[in-house]
């Protein structure tokens, strides 16, 4: 049988216009092991352990067909501080693992919506002393130096990939977002700069695009004018399209929102 990403690699080396980042993108491997989240094996035994850390918050996790950035925060908190759990090396996809499984058509379920990181806007702005964000942003100044983020990188919206959480009960979801030291990654980012509906082909930098590259039949949808008060979310719908959209812990979406683990070296 013919590998569909081969021939649509074959096409494009017909067209000697299109530059050869777009011809073979700049990818890491394809992680190995890749599964959602479901109740067999490992995943029961996380399940049960991030359930009893988080239960009745929001990142208690009931549906595995339904789960939202707070119970992929959960998950990442649990991996971080259980030796047995974290001995499997089965670990959430980050963003552009996410894009490079796109790229290889090797989304578990390509129908699904997964939130794969949370966004801040205006961190140097900060809301209030008992807010999500604020609480963020504390946790990004205080790790600034192993994270590798200057004072200049606060200007900027910042991308935060694999962010932990611990319960809070004064929270409406129950649990605050924490910065866990080797295992979450923070990047200020330039193109959540611009709001809008934009084309893509591939988010080859931390799993978004570059302004350079906004080009291609995927779309990239950024708020025009962001509230700087809450935290937003990266989250892929499918295969077709990126939003950075309001964090919010409801249940109720129609379609099946999924955390896609790998088998990986993260911490």
């Amino acid at each position: 049988m013919t590998n569909p990403k081969l021939e649509q690699i074959a096409k494009r080396q017909m067209r000697p216009d299109l530059p050869l980042d777009e011809l073979l993108p700049s990818f890491p491997d394809i992680p190995e092991d890749v599964r959602p989240l479901q109740r067999n094996g490992f995943g029961s035994e996380l399940i049960a352990k991030v359930n009893k850390e988080f239960a009745n918050t929001g990142g208690e996790i009931k549906d595995v067909d339904k789960l939202t950035i707070y119970n992929r925060m959960a998950v990442i908190s649990t991996l971080y501080k259980d030796r047995a759990l974290k001995s499997a090396k089965m670990w959430p996809i980050t963003p552009l693992q996410s894009e490079r499984l796109v790229w290889a058509g090797k989304i578990p379920d390509d129908k699904s919506r997964e939130d794969l990181a949370l966004v801040i806007y205006g961190p140097n702005q900060a809301y209030g002393p008992n807010d999500e964000k604020t609480s963020l942003v504390d946790g990004v100044h205080a790790h600034a130096r192993v994270l590798g983020i200057g004072e200049e990188d606060f200007k900027y919206p910042l991308l935060v990939i694999n962010p932990g959480a611990k319960v809070d009960s004064t929270l409406e979801s129950g649990i605050r977002p924490i910065v866990l030291q080797g295992v979450t990654q923070v990047y200020p980012h330039k193109i959540l700069f611009w709001g809008g509906t934009h084309r893509f082909r591939y988010g080859l930098e931390k799993g978004l695009p570059e302004g350079n590259a906004l080009k291609g039949d995927r779309l990239l949808i950024i708020p025009w004018k962001p509230d700087i008060r809450p935290i937003y979310l990266l989250t892929r719908f499918g295969n077709s399209r990126l939003d950075v959209t309001l964090a919010v812990m409801f249940e109720g979406f129609s379609t099946i929102q999924k955390i896609t683990m790998a088998r990986q070296e993260v911490a």
